[in-house]
């Protein structure tokens, strides 16, 4: 199992490379999910089936906890600088 550190036993140059290792993979993952979903609403609204709007968005709440660690790896920069 991997051990990781806390946020706050990170270097500066070591939270920058993980600021940048989350950031890119998020950018696509979410470019993506909104394409999805709005395909998914598109046909929620043309196919008359709700249950397709709930579904695209929950999809979109998947990708919530990745903003939050970003959000945190970004706080700890700044309270640093």
């Amino acid at each position: 199992m991997k051990n990781t550190k806390k946020l706050t036993e990170l270097t500066l140059e070591e939270l920058q490379d993980r600021k940048k290792k989350i950031a890119a993979p998020l950018i696509g993952i979410g470019i993506v999910l909104l394409i999805v979903c709005g395909i998914l609403f598109y046909m929620a609204i043309t196919k008359h089936m709700p249950a397709l709007m709930a579904v695209s968005i929950g999809c979109l709440t998947t990708i919530l906890p990745g903003f939050i660690l970003l959000g945190q790896v970004q706080a700890e920069i700044k309270s640093r600088s």
